[in-house]
């Protein structure tokens, strides 16, 4: 028997036979007896006839009840049931001596947790031991016993150990696993090899990985995995997990591989090739009152890592490595109270499209001070709040410089009958130290120092809303003005986006229809557009020639399974499309469903994904493909089918990707088995390659 199987079995004859045995344990709780007949004799109740006997929230039910009080022994029979929160079972009959704390049922089968289902010919508790015969244990329901666990008979005691014998895990009435016999510690976790897994990739016939489980203490335990790849090398990975609390955690994983040589995967790769391959990882929570600390640590050996290594995750997005362009690492901490909230982040960045890290930005560290909003005046509903970032930009090769921001906002609520407005006010000061230029090509002197902008943004907002027998009808226009200061800033440093505030003077005008349906179906639909007081204006950092923005017009729709999303930008000036965004999920029938998506901007960047879903019977599927138009080639081709047999799943997927910055394309496919949660690549199917 596997370490899972072994476990798992132990867990549901403990939670069956203290639900059992505990009905009538102890008087903490009321015990209240109901049947149809109760005779009193000498030396025994009967109670007969739709016997139920209720404690707490335990039932025990059965045809006829008979109590020996010199004995203090109960025997039952005749459609005994028992029932608790997490149990529901069926048995012949049993006894039980309360004095002794000892007892037995006969010929029973039921359900654990909704959703484990059990038959045993006998369960007895003899002093401090449970006993068993004939047992077996599955997900499946009776009607579908796909698998199962069995065990001819065992014992075990609770915190100590469970014994049982010739115990067999049976697939499809398949024995897969057998052992005569088996002993296992009980509500502890045990050191051993787990399943090891078997695939292949385009340079390794074989690749072997055997993990082993090691119980460090009761809140450490690591997990050691050998690597073996036929024409790599080999490897190790070690992840250990320790937890402080409930939600605070320290977890850390570092890969090591040694290459046997160089092989024909460092072709055309631009550093030299490497025989230590690595890769550290660490993920670290920490909370404590109003403290909160988070270290976030993923630094490969080399930029190529992640196409050797990168592990195949188990889903449609599968391969997602393959389309890393950097690997961050952070450590994070916060201090929150009710008045303000203090944040100081340090970031690392590791680029994986070039050779080296030498021109990265990186930001060490980053400081924020936010002053919550307070209120000025509620009366009149006048508010105000401060943010300053900090940030030390740095890079061993380029330009550095320490930058503070400093954003104080002040704010007025208003709302008239059905109009509400909100005015915010924004005077921001920018200042930068210690510029400079390692690389030596920039003049430090001709960097201006500081920036100092106005920000004012005022909305209107008119609601209108009547309700019907089946549905809500919401109108909203909103108006809205925009103003930011015009200021000389193209001498300033630049790291990122808030080193160029452009300015503004725009009015926006956008009206809402809004309709709720009580099935919760919906349509949404906004239509608006605006003008700007300058030349231009932009949308995002895209700068637009002229006066009048596009027109939007977006509709989000969602009525019995036919969804719509879809937003389009109309430039007027060129009178044509400047972008637009669509998605459409429509069921054509009760087995498939289609779905699209489509992204066009009249920067070259156009883009089509067709997908095709379903279930047929037990089976689930999906086919998708997603194109370059622009460029003319496929980006992606996905299949996945499913065999869902609801207590255990066979799942098939293949994927085939293009990553453009690499100009490689990508082939993985694998036939998974999933049964108790553990889900298990099937040998020699699994397989990740590149083609050429």
């Amino acid at each position: 028997m596997n370490k899972f199987a072994t476990k798992f079995l132990s867990y549901l004859i403990i939670l069956f036979l203290y639900s059992f045995m505990e009905i009538s344990q102890g008087q903490e709780l009321p015990v209240s007896i109901d049947a149809d007949k109760i005779i009193r004799e000498e030396k025994k109740v009967i109670a007969e006839g739709k016997v139920v006997i209720k404690k707490g929230n335990k039932i025990l039910i059965a045809d006829k009840v008979i109590y020996y009080p010199d004995k203090d022994l109960a025997e039952f029979e005749g459609n005994v049931q028992l029932k608790t929160d997490n149990l529901f079972a069926e048995g012949k009959k049993g006894k039980w001596n309360f004095k002794k704390e000892e007892g037995e049922i006969f010929n029973v089968k039921g359900i654990i947790d909704n959703e484990y289902f059990f038959t045993s010919n006998k369960l007895t508790k003899k002093k401090d031991k449970f006993f068993f015969k004939n047992l077996k244990i599955s997900r499946c329901p009776f009607d579908q016993y796909d698998w199962y666990i069995s065990s001819s008979k065992g014992n075990l005691k609770e915190n100590d150990y469970i014994h049982a014998y010739n115990a067999t895990f049976r697939f499809c009435k398949i024995p897969v696993i057998f052992s005569p016999y088996f002993t296992y510690p009980i509500n502890q976790r045990k050191s051993g090899f787990l399943i090891p897994s078997i695939s292949s990739n385009s340079y390794n016939d074989v690749i072997l990985k055997i993990p082993f489980f090691w119980v460090i203490d009761r809140s450490t335990d690591a997990t050691i995995t050998l690597d073996y790849r036929n024409r790599q090398g080999i490897g190790l990975e070690i992840e250990n997990r320790h937890k402080f609390s409930r939600k605070d955690q320290l977890i850390w994983n570092f890969f090591y591989f040694r290459e046997d040589k160089n092989g024909e995967w460092w072709t055309g790769r631009d550093i030299s090739p490497k025989k230590d391959r690595w890769r550290l990882k660490v993920d670290t929570t920490f909370r404590y009152d109003k403290f909160k600390f988070f270290l976030n640590t993923d630094i490969p050996s080399d930029p190529y890592y992640f196409e050797d290594y990168g592990k195949l995750t188990q889903s449609l997005g599968a391969n997602n490595y393959r389309y890393l362009s950097y690997t961050k690492s952070q450590l994070y901490s916060i201090y929150d109270t009710k008045n303000f909230l203090t944040e100081l982040n340090f970031n690392y960045i590791y680029d994986l499209t070039k050779p080296n890290n030498r021109e990265t930005l990186q930001r060490f560290p980053e400081i924020r001070f936010y002053i919550k909003r307070k209120a000025l005046s509620e009366k009149y509903g006048i508010y105000w709040d401060f943010l300053s970032v900090n940030t030390n930009f740095y890079r061993k090769k380029g330009l550095s410089a320490l930058r503070t921001d400093n954003i104080l906002t002040l704010s007025h609520f208003t709302t008239f009958w059905k109009l509400s407005n909100v005015l915010e006010i924004e005077p921001r000061l920018t200042y930068y130290f210690n510029v400079e230029d390692s690389s030596g090509k920039t003049n430090i002197s001709s960097f201006q120092k500081n920036r100092k902008l106005l920000h004012i943004k005022d909305s209107l907002k008119f609601v209108e809303y009547k309700n019907y027998t089946k549905f809500s009808h919401f109108i909203i226009p909103q108006l809205s003005f925009e103003y930011t200061s015009k200021v000389h800033q193209d001498n300033l440093p630049y790291f990122d986006k808030e080193d160029r505030i452009y300015s503004k003077k725009d009015i926006d005008i956008s009206i809402f229809n809004i309709l709720n349906f009580k099935n919760n179906n919906f349509l949404r639909w906004e239509i608006g557009s605006g003008y700007t007081l300058q030349n231009s204006y932009y949308i995002g950092d895209t700068k637009f020639d002229g006066n009048l923005k596009p027109l939007k017009n977006s509709i989000y729709l969602l009525i019995d399974g036919f969804a719509i999303n879809h937003t389009t930008n109309y430039d007027f000036k060129k009178n044509q499309i400047a972008s637009s965004y669509t998605s459409l999920t429509v069921p054509i029938t009760s087995w498939l469903t289609y779905s699209l998506s489509h992204t066009y901007t009249n920067d070259n960047n156009h883009q089509l994904g067709n997908t095709f879903s379903g279930k047929v019977k037990s089976f689930n599927y999906s086919l998708s493909i997603f194109n370059n138009l622009n460029e003319g080639y496929t980006q992606q081709k996905r299949f996945s089918l499913i065999w869902d047999r609801k207590c255990w799943n066979l799942e098939f997927m293949y994927l085939e990707d293009f990553n453009r910055s690499t100009n490689k394309r990508f082939r993985s496919y694998y036939l998974v088995i999933n049964i108790l949660n553990m889900r298990y690549n099937l040998p020699f199917i699994t397989k990740t390659e590149t083609v050429r």
